[in-house]
């Protein structure tokens, strides 16, 4: 039989690893805040800017940021995808897949594929800081499978690929 004195220093264990899980749920957590909601998300890429300035970019991203900007307007607001914080190819792979499946986007597989080409070197410019921060949180292995992909599509976008 165990004594009340361990019953007690036990429940007093268990409580103190409760609290620290607790204290540390907000940091670990995958769910977003109450304000970061997808409608609250959307709303807030959907004001802000609508274009990008690609007069620097390679001739293969601007062709690109062409498809991008008709097809995906057809849908929502190019303010929403200008915006949104996805950065990594296996981000934005999804959604543009969910789009190409909706018969009036007039996106198929190729166009798709220019289109993610397009989303994910723009990433890898305007929103470097946050493609980093995506990259970092990754396993090594996650990580350098992205990187390689990102290089890929960097050097496709730039007529470098082999």
């Amino acid at each position: 039989m165990i004594s009340s004195k361990k019953v007690f220093a036990l429940r007093r264990q268990m409580l103190s690893a409760a609290l620290i899980m607790l204290a540390a749920l907000p940091a670990i957590s995958a769910t977003p805040a109450a304000d970061e909601s997808p409608k609250a998300l959307i709303a807030k890429w959907d004001q802000g800017t609508a274009t990008i300035e690609v007069t620097n970019y390679p001739v293969a991203a601007r062709a690109g940021y062409e498809l991008f900007a008709v097809r995906c307007a057809r849908c929502h607001k190019l303010a929403r995808s200008v915006n949104a914080d996805y950065v990594l190819p296996d981000e934005w792979e999804p959604r543009i897949e969910r789009m190409r499946n909706k018969w009036f986007s007039g996106i198929d597989k190729e166009t798709g594929k220019r289109i993610l080409d397009f989303l994910v070197y723009d990433a890898s410019v305007r929103k470097k800081p946050r493609m980093d921060a995506a990259l970092a949180k990754l396993s090594a292995e996650s990580r350098k499978a992205a990187e390689d992909r990102i290089m890929e599509i960097r050097l496709r976008c730039e007529n470098k690929a082999p």
